[in-house]
């Protein structure tokens, strides 16, 4: 008498993707889970490692898992890449030192500035203060659909003209 032994493994989400997820088209890389082999290798999904910098458009990308004993167990998720609003940022200036302040808008949406210990997070610059310098500022905003984006200025702090007395 021969014998045959059929063993069967429930397989049953043995590929797991995990959960849909959106990425900010200049946001940082992160690391997709998930239980299997990744099937995808694209210049924005490395190794598990999806960089939405490096994709060709805001899209929709599908990433395919399968599982490591048997290829046709597979699952999906998918990535959107949600395009970022542009920071709405004021031209450069060239302030004389010791003249008023004055207050910076930038937009289109509620951020906060950085840069200087002559500026406050509301954008209020503080010109009186501020000596004889080159100033770059920042403005940090974050988007309706969650993604950060940043806009650059330059303050040039000039010293006050001199009255000369003619020849």
């Amino acid at each position: 008498i021969d014998t045959l032994v059929v063993m069967i493994e429930d397989l049953t989400g043995a590929a797991n993707a995990g959960a849909d997820d959106d990425a900010c088209w200049n946001g940082a890389s992160f690391v997709l889970g998930g239980t299997g082999i990744w099937q995808n290798e694209e210049p924005f999904f490395i190794g598990g490692v999806f960089d939405p910098t490096q994709v060709p458009a805001v899209d929709v990308y599908p990433l395919t898992i399968c599982a490591e004993q048997c290829v046709n167990l597979c699952d999906e998720v998918l990535i959107t890449v949600l395009d970022t609003v542009p920071v709405e940022m004021p031209d450069d200036l060239e302030l004389c030192e010791g003249t008023p302040g004055l207050l910076l808008d930038a937009g289109p949406y509620d951020g906060d500035w950085s840069g200087s210990d002559y500026l406050d997070e509301d954008g209020n610059w503080d010109n009186a203060s501020a000596p004889v310098d080159t100033y770059v500022l920042e403005y940090e905003m974050t988007d309706p659909n969650g993604c950060v984006t940043t806009g650059a200025m330059v303050i040039n702090v000039n010293p006050p003209p001199t009255a000369g007395i003619g020849p």
